[in-house]
């Protein structure tokens, strides 16, 4: 999708869009900005110069959106919610934000255009193995779930254990583009998107999504017309992952509460007795998921409160990565959780991780407009990452899995900057390091072995 495209028929489906949203929505502003926004972003970062960027942006999108989405209906009055104070600008003021994010991964990506690769040349000629890639993902899963375990018990493993997981993504990542590159090759992508949803099913988060996440990238990234098996298998997945979040919205606190600690099998049952027939209100899940994807509440909330003794937050961020446990043992691990409590004089229970948000925290640090400072900063430093991966002198497919992998899940909306910024530092680490020692091996265990021909076989007999 290029640039013109945008522009053309991006244009028209905006002014279509904004021109009933002036005739019939109770919120017609935040409608404007929101989809101006969104405009914006897809003209700076069309899918072309790189599909995880676009990505990163308009999943933030996506939270803004449905905050949007709950505010036109309290609006309306038909909201499960009402509205809150100072809600309005927090959706502006996030909008801003995000296009300053894509404006610093622009800026970045143009800076270094000659550092990228326009074409894969012969590289593109190279063919995998899906069988093979997915021998290297059923390895690689009890690894990285083992150092998962241990770094539950090890705060200084925390980030390492991310950072190492996110290989996993990168190589289902390569698993997607190669099936998708010769439009066969399925099943191995079917079963790993069923262990994704099963394995991820078993946490106290859910983190079962981030699996058909990385193949819906793979599939944008593929730059080829959908086919139906394409088509099938993007909608299939959309739906269960919906119908999953659902469930999940209703019975997470009781899965909590009583069912982690009892193992794998329990959990699993647990949890399928309530996705075929728990008796689940999926009209509450609805409206809890809703809730739960907006994040600007928040926001809202610090707009006009005095938070000057918090101010420092983005610089302690950087003071915590500079000062690796290794050196600093008796460095405090981090807890989002305890800094919302403070912000908010709320009282967050112990065991939730819920966090205040990187945009609301540069508010607290630089205000607003200040913040679009920092925001446009973190977004050219994503975008280095990006071009570092990609400039690499390594198979094509290879290179932009590991890109994926390392910045699919960076930077989402609800979370706090010093997780994020340490997290995408370890995992740029960890996966440039894997990139530069291992991706030759990684490639020739699983190009695809030629067959012998019958008369050099017989020669050499």
């Amino acid at each position: 999708m290029n640039r013109r495209f945008v522009l053309v028929y991006g244009g028209a489906a905006l002014a279509i869009t904004l021109a009933l949203a002036a005739m019939f929505s109770a919120a017609p502003i935040l409608w404007f900005v929101l989809l101006g926004s969104a405009f914006v972003v897809a003209v700076l970062l069309p899918l072309g110069d790189g599909p995880v960027l676009t990505w990163i942006v308009m999943f933030n999108m996506l939270s803004v959106a449905a905050d949007v989405f709950n505010y036109e209906l309290a609006e309306q009055g038909a909201g499960v919610y009402p509205v809150i104070y100072n809600q309005d600008r927090a959706i502006i003021y996030s909008c801003a934000a995000l296009v300053a994010l894509a404006a610093g991964m622009r800026v970045s990506l143009s800076v270094m255009q000659n550092r990228r690769p326009i074409v894969a040349g012969q590289e593109s000629m190279l063919r995998f193995e899906p069988s093979r890639i997915f021998i290297l993902y059923a390895v690689f899963l009890p690894f990285s779930s083992a150092v998962s375990m241990l770094a539950a018990v090890s705060p200084g493993l925390v980030q390492p254990a991310y950072a190492l997981g996110l290989v996993r993504f990168a190589i289902i990542y390569w698993l997607s583009a190669t099936a998708f590159a010769a439009n066969r090759h399925y099943t191995w992508l079917a079963i790993v998107i069923f262990v994704e949803l099963v394995v991820g099913s078993t946490g106290a988060f859910a983190s079962y999504k981030e699996g058909f996440f990385v193949v819906l990238i793979a599939l944008v990234a593929s730059r080829r017309r959908l086919s139906f098996r394409q088509a099938a298998i993007a909608a299939a997945g959309a739906a269960v992952i919906i119908y999953m979040s659902l469930i999940w919205s209703v019975v997470k606190m009781e899965y909590r509460s009583q069912i982690v600690g009892q193992g794998p099998v329990s959990s699993v049952s647990w949890l399928a007795k309530k996705y075929v027939g728990g008796d689940v209100d999926l009209r509450q899940g609805a409206s809890i998921l809703l809730e739960r994807i907006g994040y600007t509440t928040f926001y809202a909330f610090i707009i006009d409160r005095n938070t000057e003794r918090f101010r420092g937050i983005y610089l302690r961020a950087i003071e915590h990565v500079l000062t690796p446990r290794l050196l600093f043992p008796d460095k405090a691990a981090l807890s989002d959780s305890a800094e919302t409590n403070q912000v908010l004089n709320s009282n967050i229970g112990a065991g939730t991780s819920i966090g205040l948000g990187y945009v609301a925290e540069a508010h607290i640090d630089f205000g607003f407009p200040g913040l679009l400072v920092p925001i446009f900063g973190l977004g050219a430093v994503v975008a280095l990452i990006y071009v570092y991966f990609t400039s690499r002198n390594i198979s094509a497919a290879l290179r932009d899995a590991f890109a994926v992998g390392c910045l699919f899940n960076c930077l989402a909306f609800e979370r706090d900057i010093n997780k994020e910024f340490g997290g995408m530092t370890m995992g740029f680490l960890i996966l440039s390091l894997a990139l530069k020692f291992a991706g030759g091996r990684l490639i020739t265990f699983c190009r695809v072995r030629s067959p012998t021909p019958f008369g050099l076989r017989a020669r050499a007999a």
